[in-house]
This record gives C-alpha cells, structure tokens and sequence, in this order.
C-alpha cells in the first residue's frame, strides 16, 4: 500500500501545481536549476517540492487509511479514546492541529533551505516580473 499512496501523492501534487505554473499564475525562480524539471526557463518545476509536497499529502492520508481499513488510532490521538467527553474533543482537535502545523513547518523549512542554494533567475515574461 506504501508505493501506492506515495504514487497517489505524487499524481495529486503534479496535478495542482504542475497547470498553474505552465499558465505562468507563477513562477519557482530562485531554485536550483538542477533540482528542476525544465531548468532555466519561467516555467521551471522543482523536484525538491514536489516530493515534499507529496509527503505533506501521504502522512497524514496514510494515517486515515490506517484508521478505516485497520481500526488503528493514529499515534497523535492515542490515549485520547479513554476521554470520550467534551474536553477529549478538544484534545483530540489540538493533536490533529499541532500534527498538520508539525508537518506544514517541516514542509517549508525544507522548501526554503532548498530554495538558499538557488541558481540565476531565468528571463521571466513581463506580466511575472510586474
């Protein structure tokens, strides 16, 4: 199931981010060109996000599967399931919170250290450098 929801996660990646940088809504232009598909030029897609995107979208999808087809708790509720009143709710929401904000920091603090060994900015069209 492992090369499945990493496939998935890859697809789900490519397939939102992949159209709005061909129809220029952006542009990933301080990157290194060798950790880029299509170096070089305005629509240049780095490889380096795109797998660490794919891994934000796999943890947690992973843990949710885990759940429905293995009855497992995810390890950020476990201990939670013996308070099954208003204030175990509660904690159960802060888990789920503090887990996605965990794993959004690690997401952009790698994506910005990438982003310090970046390379030359490729000539840009005049509507992205406006």
């Amino acid at each position: 199931m492992l090369p499945v929801g990493v496939l998935a996660s890859l697809a789900v990646a490519a397939l939102i981010e992949a159209p709005v940088i061909a129809v220029g809504f952006y542009s990933w232009s301080g990157l290194p060109q060798s950790l880029s598909l299509w170096g070089g030029h305005s629509y240049q897609y780095p490889v380096t996000e795109w797998l660490s995107y794919a891994l934000f979208l796999f943890v947690p999808a992973m843990m949710r599967h885990n759940e429905q087809t293995h009855a497992i708790i995810p390890y950020i509720f476990r201990g939670t399931e013996k308070g099954e009143t208003r204030g175990g709710n509660w904690i159960r929401l802060l888990a789920g919170v503090g887990f996605v904000s965990a794993i959004l920091c690690i997401y952009l603090v790698f994506n910005a250290l990438t982003t310090l060994a970046g390379g030359p900015i490729p000539d840009m069209p005049e509507y992205l450098t406006s």
